[in-house]
This record gives C-alpha cells, sequence and structure tokens, in this order.
C-alpha cells in the first residue's frame, strides 16, 4: 500500500494543475464590471436635456444587449449624483447631465471622489453638455475627456450627416454611416494640448447658429469634431459627444450602436461586430421631442399670391394706411439678410413680389425637419430664396433657409439689365 501513495499524489497533482489551466482559460466566469450611469435634472422641457428618460433608455439597452448584459452590472441614477461608494468599483460612468454653472463637478466633494476614480483608471463616457465647463474653470474636465467646451456661448441645432472618421476603429463597429438626423451640436471644442491620445470619432460640417452669445445670420459651413475618444496617459478611456440634446437621438440605431460601444471600450471590455437589438417601446416621438421647431408664436396669416391675392391688384380692403405718428418709436428695420448672389456684374434684385409663409416645412439642408415663418423671395438672377422672419430657437431672424437656382440669368446687355 505504500508504494501506492505517490501514484495518488501525482494523480492529484495533475487534476489541480489542469483546473489551474482551465481557470486561465476562461472558464470561470469572469466578474462583471460595473457601468455607472449619472443624469440630471433636465431643465429644457420634455423631449430637450430630459436626462432621466436617456439613462433609462440607456439602460434598457445595456441590459437587453448579450454582448453587454453578461459583463457589464449597470447601475443607474437618473435624476442625481450618486453616492460617494458608487464610484469604487465603477469600471466606466456614463455623465448626462447639465454643464457651465450647473455642472455637478462644481460641488469640491463630488469633484474628489471623481478625480479619485479617474486617478485609478475608471472609463467617462460624456454626452451633450457633460464636457461644458464655465468659461473660467474646466472643473479638470480638459484632463480625463481631451477637451471641454467653455460656456454656453455657441450651439447649432441642424439636420447633419456625422461620418466616422479613420480614428474611430473598433467604436464604429456595427453601427454604420453615415448617420444622418437632427439635433443639437457643439460646434467649438477645446482640445487639451500635453499628454494623451486625441483620436476624432464623427466629424461633420456644420453651420453655427449661435456663437460668442450672439445668432448668427450668415450660415458659414465648418467642419468640426462632434465625437471624439481619449485615452489618458495612465491608461484610463473616455469618450465625448456634443450631440443628445433629444432623447430622440437615443432611438436612431447607429447612435445607440455607438453608445454601447463606448461603455464596452471605456470599460476595456471588446466591442462586438454585431449592433444590438433594436430600441424597446418608447413613448411617442412628441414626447420625446424630435428637434422639430414649431412656427413662431404670434405669426399672421400667410401672404402667399403675386400683390396679396389671386387678382394680384395689390389692393388690401381691410386695411388702412397707418398716419407716420401712430407707427412708433420702434418703426424701423426687423432684420436683414445676407446679400444675394450675384452673377457676374448683375447684382441681384427683387423680382415680382415677396411671399410670406408662415410655417413652411423645411425638407432639406440643415434645417430640414423644422417649421419656420419664411418669407419666400425671387430675384432678377433668377434665384429663389426663403428668409427666415423672426428668430426659431437659435435661428436668426434674416437667416437664408434656403436658395435654389430655378435657371441661368439672361444677362442682358449693357449690364446691369435683366
Amino acid at each position: 500500500m505504500p508504494a501506492e501513495r505517490p501514484r495518488l499524489d501525482a494523480r492529484r497533482a495533475v487534476l489541480l494543475l489542469l483546473a489551474g489551466l482551465l481557470a486561465i482559460g476562461g472558464c470561470t466566469p469572469r466578474p462583471a464590471r460595473t457601468v455607472l450611469l449619472i443624469g440630471g435634472n433636465g431643465v429644457h422641457g420634455a423631449g430637450h436635456h430630459d436626462h432621466a428618460a436617456g439613462i433609462e433608455a440607456l439602460r434598457r439597452l445595456l441590459q437587453a444587449d448579450a454582448a453587454t448584459r453578461g459583463n457589464l452590472r449597470v447601475v443607474a441614477f437618473p435624476q442625481g449624483w450618486p453616492p460617494a461608494a458608487a464610484f469604487e468599483d465603477a469600471a466606466t460612468a456614463v455623465l448626462y447631465f447639465e454643464g457651465d454653472t450647473r455642472h455637478p463637478l462644481h460641488d469640491g466633494a463630488r469633484r474628489a471622489v471623481f478625480d479619485a476614480a479617474v486617478a485609478r483608471g475608471m472609463g467617462v463616457v460624456a454626452l451633450h453638455q457633460a464636457s461644458t465647463a464655465t468659461a473660467g474653470d474646466d472643473l479638470g474636465i480638459g484632463g480625463w475627456l481631451g477637451a471641454v467646451r467653455r460656456g454656453l456661448r455657441d450651439r447649432t441645432t441642424e439636420y447633419a450627416t456625422l461620418r466616422f472618421t479613420a480614428g474611430a476603429g473598433d467604436l464604429a463597429r456595427g453601427a454604420g454611416q453615415p448617420i444622418a438626423y437632427r439635433d443639437e451640436f457643439y460646434p467649438t471644442l477645446e482640445r487639451m494640448g500635453g499628454a494623451g491620445r486625441f483620436e476624432p470619432v464623427l466629424e461633420a460640417t456644420l453651420h453655427p447658429q449661435f456663437r460668442d452669445g450672439r445668432h448668427l445670420v450668415e450660415a458659414r459651413a465648418e467642419a468640426v469634431d462632434v465625437a471624439w475618444r481619449f485615452t489618458r496617459p495612465g491608461g484610463g478611456r473616455a469618450f465625448g459627444f456634443t450631440g443628445m440634446h433629444f432623447t430622440a437621438a437615443f432611438d436612431v440605431p447607429a447612435l445607440r450602436t455607438l453608445l454601447r460601444n463606448a461603455v464596452l471600450w471605456t470599460a476595456g471590455l471588446p466591442v462586438p461586430a454585431t449592433p444590438p437589438p433594436g430600441p424597446p417601446a418608447a413613448p411617442s416621438a412628441a414626447t420625446r421631442g424630435n428637434g422639430r421647431s414649431a412656427a413662431a408664436p404670434g405669426a399672421t396669416g400667410g401672404h402667399i399670391g403675386f400683390h396679396g391675392g389671386a387678382a394680384r391688384g395689390g389692393w388690401l380692403v381691410d386695411a388702412g394706411a397707418p398716419e407716420r405718428t401712430l407707427l412708433g418709436p420702434q418703426f424701423g428695420e426687423v432684420w436683414s439678410s445676407p446679400r444675394f448672389a450675384s452673377h457676374s456684374r448683375h447684382p441681384p434684385r427683387l423680382y415680382a413680389s415677396p411671399l410670406f409663409v408662415p410655417a413652411l416645412d423645411i425638407r432639406g439642408g440643415e434645417h430640414r425637419g423644422a417649421r419656420f415663418d419664411a418669407l419666400v423671395a425671387a430675384t432678377s438672377n433668377g434665384d429663389v430664396y426663403a428668409i427666415n422672419t423672426r428668430r426659431a430657437g437659435d435661428v436668426a431672424a434674416g437667416r437664408i433657409l434656403w436658395r435654389a437656382a430655378l435657371g441661368a440669368p439672361c444677362m442682358l446687355a449693357p449690364a446691369p439689365l435683366d
């Protein structure tokens, strides 16, 4: 019997070795990593900055997706900052709340806990205003996000086409491109210099409507980054996206995929090649917000015939001519549009009478999906313009909504005959 003992010990040693190898090989389940979803109190009404609804949509997305369900433990705080203990084992945190003076990190105790979690490698996903600090204090955002927006002095709400860049890498898996939809974006980001790797993820051509504290009449196209990722010097990861103003953005399939991928990537987990399932049952688009602009309050009836009517006589039967003294001191220019296009030496001159069209639906260009009280004007050079007549959101009165060329101008000689 004593001679058999070494054989049993050897067998036991082999079994223990195999068990160790199997554990190393991944047969032992890996503990799920914790993701914190942190929302805030929305201040713009249903469907606009509705952080609680957005956090709930993201929670349901992550819990319904097979790629994240077994790998992530989702802990949601839809309307307030979590207790300090919640950050102790967080692999990544999604931030979706107001910025600037309302940013939660103005609280010194919260910032100390958050900075400690970032220092140990916690990932961060910052949506919409979560990347917005005050002009004088960036709250440390630039250090862990790689970029920061200073103050609320720039924005644009428009229908845009977002394109993945070469730097998007695995974050673009399963999303498809391009992504075309309507949202509010921030065109002015300050990239932070120094250590760390900044990579644009989504780029777009935007037409800023509000900058340096004023509404812009001229529409100038700018190529800007609207989403990016940042690898911190210590290895922590962050992702930023300036969209998601409207709750309806969480229903855009490509954006849902991108958000899922960003959560996994910042948590240090592999990104799958397949998209997540479609959005679950949700409130209607009317309550979730879709970026559609209603006609301005107080709009009068349309003036949609040459000289005011089918008879084209220009005669308003019920209108009297006001005396100059009754017009008041406020009488004067209400808005001015950018100059219309010239052709060669032929200046643009109005042709026929402009038409006033209240609640005009815009079906193309950056204002697609919005509605404006518009003036439609034709010029002697064959161009037709639609012009916004009163400020609607950030779109200034006088801004050209669209332009169509009906044909080449006649170019009669001598100029400027038309």
